[in-house]
């Protein structure tokens, strides 16, 4: 069992972290903390890594991430989406997924929790990951087993694999699933567990 945060397009560290449990809890009693997985993904691009946030709406007062609505007053969508068709139009994989990560990105799910969840539910389906997903009921202070302030943005040392841009320049670790899916796509599975690809 692994208790982790709820994440944005969840970090290929992120779905690693996942691989070999059998039970995954998602953490939807904690306050939202800004500048996290919460709420930001990375994407690789022309010009190097991107980092997409989602806007919430800020309330007077704390809330537990279960609570946490998403803003719709920018066009952020829009831009997320650009930016994700301009990062992996000419991946390999990209018109497999294309139509599926739209949606997903377009999702008008009022709560950020809702949001992530469909996201890993998809990655899991993508990857054919075998887990149970549960969510937690109440907020545990010293859990056993407890992955909820890992830093799942952080550069890891990991095996390469051909990137859309790494022809001429240095493999990024750690990106998005996405930057995994779309140029592996259902091979991300045996990345993800070790084998060989």
């Amino acid at each position: 069992m692994a208790l982790l945060p709820t994440a944005y397009f969840p970090s290929i560290f992120y779905l690693q972290s996942c691989v070999g449990k059998e039970r995954i809890v998602l953490e939807k009693q904690e306050h939202f903390l800004k500048q996290t997985i919460r709420s930001r993904c990375e994407i690789l691009s022309a010009n190097g890594i991107l980092s997409l946030s989602v806007p919430i709406v800020h309330e007077d007062k704390k809330r537990p991430i279960a609570d946490q609505r998403v803003s719709y007053t920018t066009k952020w969508q829009i831009e997320h989406w650009r930016a994700i068709e301009s990062a992996y139009a000419s991946s390999p994989f990209f018109e497999d997924y294309e139509l599926e990560i739209r949606n997903l990105v377009f999702d008008s799910e009022e709560k950020l929790f809702e949001r992530n969840l469909r996201q890993l539910e998809f990655a899991m389906e993508a990857f054919g990951l075998d887990f149970t997903l549960t969510v937690t009921s109440e907020y545990e202070h010293f859990p056993a087993d407890d992955c909820r302030n890992l830093d799942f943005l952080a550069r890891k040392t990991m095996r390469e694999y051909q990137q859309v841009f790494t022809y001429d320049k240095p493999f990024v670790t750690n990106l998005s699933f996405l930057d995994l899916l779309f140029n592996l796509g259902p091979l991300g599975r045996n990345w993800l567990t070790n084998l060989s690809v």
